[in-house]
């Protein structure tokens, strides 16, 4: 049996996807030539003894053939039954000539699968018990391809590549590994795919999963380090040991830069961390004197009468973001990070639905001049004042219950809700344990509290006085029978709950009721 199979076995964050998406650009050229391919989507489509190549030359190419990150997680080592899964495509054992496999420094991989599970998996965060463990492994890169070489036949070559080696090139890659002309002819467009995520944004999406003391406990680690100096050390020894011990073994072919260049780098970027972190805290820094203070725009709040008071520029001066309606707290710590502050008004649920509904209706005027949209122009052909919509929202009438939904949905300052912008009750709570809630103020006490509100932001004195021709909004004449009452507090439960929530906290700020 003619042995043209080539391997390509990840591993995971080295790049894979980048390959995999060169193949695909290149995969009906290389067909016409005669070589079979096999990669994701396709490959996690079919079964294992899918794959039964005719051509002249074949690449089959899945990170997750020798197992799975989140499994590497969870056990705290480098794929611990490699082997086995190696296993369920052994049909084709017979046809291999070539096994590809890409390794990396252990601290970076680690800290690029974590993130990568966290974002896109859905795990938490592993525990410092797992991450101890994790750095305590002793299992290698070279225990993995031994565990590799040890079920495949052996006069199978197997090229292994230092993560360093023609990263961003997998043309190169494949031209080393495969020897093929055809691929010398194919095109290559350099573009980096499933880049790592930053602390902040895996710090937004563990909150808003609700995992917050994850969350709590990532924002707490200086520059994503998950292990600590000693770790980093032996992790680093770890891959040195890998490099020798691959470059050394029998028909193992080590692609990568010179291995002394490899350690120096190594050791530099261990110290380059410490002398950061080191200068870091010398700096003495007072993270609460410069910290940001980001206002979030709830529609029919108040958020356009502080706009009117304090210009861009001298918000900007103050280190004040003055948000648009795209900005909600979860957003703010992917922007800013977890320890700026939030500044925000609140209204109550009735009051701020019947503002948002007569808003819309009048498509923003006088004070602005916003085209209804296509589904809002439907929604107001249906209901013509707030009451019969929040009437419709149980109505027997299927039809009619279904377009209160819709308008619910498509309604600019009703789709953008309370709950949109703050999350939930449970993220509020989170943020005021913090102590990161700055400003929390009804809509109906601003014009009473706006010397404090002014001065909470760090703006001047002369700030605190409201011009006589320009008056801080208060509440509205709710215009909503007992029907529309009841079923908007159930259809919008969540709503009131974190409008109960914000009233406490504006209480305990000194921002309530007098």
């Amino acid at each position: 049996m003619t042995k043209n199979v080539i391997l390509h076995l990840g591993a995971h964050r080295t790049g894979t996807t980048g390959l995999q998406v060169y193949l695909h650009q290149n995969d009906e050229k290389l067909r016409k030539s005669g070589y079979d391919l096999l990669y994701p989507p396709r490959s996690r489509e079919v079964r294992f003894d899918y794959f039964k190549p005719k051509g002249k030359g074949a690449i089959y190419s899945d990170e997750n053939i020798i197992g799975y990150m989140e499994n590497n997680i969870s056990s705290s080592k480098l794929y611990p039954d490699a082997g086995e899964k190696l296993q369920r495509i052994g049909h084709l054992f017979d046809r291999v000539e070539r096994v590809y496999i890409s390794i990396r420094n252990h601290e970076d991989y680690w800290k690029s699968a974590i993130s990568f599970c966290i974002q896109k998996s859905g795990i938490d965060l592993p525990s410092a018990e797992q991450i101890n463990k994790i750095a305590a492994s002793k299992r290698g890169w070279a225990q993995v391809v031994e565990d590799v070489r040890a079920v495949l036949p052996q006069d199978v070559k197997i090229y292994v590549r230092e993560f360093q080696w023609k990263t961003e090139n997998p043309k190169q890659q494949l031209i080393a590994v495969c020897k093929w002309q055809a691929l010398k002819e194919t095109s290559f467009q350099r573009k980096k795919h499933n880049s790592g995520f930053d602390q902040n944004t895996l710090i937004r999406t563990l909150s808003e999963r609700g995992a917050y003391s994850s969350a709590d406990r990532l924002s707490s680690i200086d520059s994503f380090e998950l292990f600590t100096e000693r770790q980093r050390r032996e992790m680093m020894e770890l891959y040195i040991s890998d490099i020798n011990a691959l470059s050394n073994m029998n028909n193992v072919q080590f692609l990568s830069d010179d291995i002394g260049n490899i350690r120096t780098s190594l050791i530099d970027k261990i110290e380059k961390a410490q002398t950061s972190l080191y200068n870091e805290h010398e700096s003495g820094s007072d993270q609460d004197a410069n910290h940001i203070i980001c206002f979030l725009h709830i529609g029919k709040t108040g958020g356009t009468f502080l706009k009117s008071q304090i210009s861009q520029n001298e918000a900007r001066e103050k280190n004040v973001i003055l948000s648009g309606h795209n900005m909600t707290l979860n957003k703010s710590i992917e922007a800013y990070g977890p320890t700026r502050k939030l500044a925000f008004f609140f209204r109550h649920p009735e009051e701020r639905f019947v503002s948002a509904f007569y808003s819309r209706l009048r498509q923003g005027r006088p004070v602005y001049d916003v085209n209804w949209t296509a589904a809002e122009a439907v929604a107001f052909q249906y209901f013509h004042n707030p009451n019969s919509l929040a009437e419709a929202l149980y109505s027997e009438d299927d039809r009619l219950k279904s377009a209160a939904n819709f308008a619910f949905k498509n309604i600019f300052h009703l789709a953008l809700s309370h709950e949109h912008y703050l999350g939930s009750v449970e993220a509020l709570l989170n943020e005021d344990k913090k102590q990161n809630i700055l400003l929390c103020c009804e809509t109906r006490n601003i014009e009473r509290h706006w010397g404090k509100i002014v001065k909470t932001m760090g703006f001047d004195a002369g700030k605190a006085i409201i011009p006589s021709s320009n008056k801080a909004p208060q509440g509205t004449a709710v215009e909503l029978s007992e029907l529309a009452k009841a079923s908007l507090a159930m259809f919008w439960e969540k709503e009131f709950r974190i409008y109960d929530t914000c009233r406490k906290i504006a209480q305990n700020s000194g921002f309530g009721d007098v």
